[in-house]
């Protein structure tokens, strides 16, 4: 695979099949490598329940309140970034976006994540001011893709997730556009 037969793009509706593999293969990830870098959710979601959260973020993007970019090779999707108003609709809190992405498990290390966390922040500046994300604290691999664009760590939630018997604390981190 060649970064140069990645494009990135806006999300499109017939992107939601590959939007929630990606979000379900997270577990399989997560059983292969318990220090797995985000956290899951406990159940497995169903086809339906994947389908609406992809129709709830798209719905959120088509309205103006988020921005959704895909990577795409070869004509599928191999990773997302979704960034949306903290707070909706309108409130105090709605200059703020909360970035969250996913990268295929062949993809990851590739330079994938950084295109799209690029690119997704480009447009970002027309619609929020402030930048926020969380991600496992063991998670290096994410500290550093998020420093390079400038991301800065304002918090720690101590033993925040819990995965199987283990806990394992949360960073936080923002970055401001203006």
């Amino acid at each position: 695979m060649y970064l140069n037969s990645i494009k990135i793009r806006d999300a499109k509706p017939s992107d939601s099949k590959f939007v929630s593999y990606l979000i379900s293969s997270d577990r399989k990830d997560s059983e292969k490598n318990p220090n797995f870098g985000d956290y899951l959710f406990i159940k497995r979601l169903s086809g339906s329940q994947l389908s609406e959260r992809f129709r709830s973020r798209y719905k959120d993007y088509s309205s103006g309140n988020a921005v959704f970019k895909v990577a795409e090779c070869e004509g599928k999707v191999i990773g997302y970034c979704f960034v949306r108003k903290k707070d909706i609709p309108d409130s105090e809190l709605s200059h703020v976006g909360v970035l969250s992405i996913r990268v295929g498990s062949k993809f990851r290390r590739k330079g994938v994540g950084t295109m799209l966390v690029r690119d997704s922040l480009k447009e970002c500046k027309s619609h929020f001011e402030i930048i926020e994300l969380n991600f496992l604290a063991i998670n290096s691999i994410a500290r550093r893709l998020y420093r390079k664009f400038g991301f800065k760590k304002w918090g720690i939630g101590p033993d925040f997730v819990k995965r199987g018997g283990r806990y394992i604390d949360m960073e936080y981190m923002y970055l401001q556009l203006k």
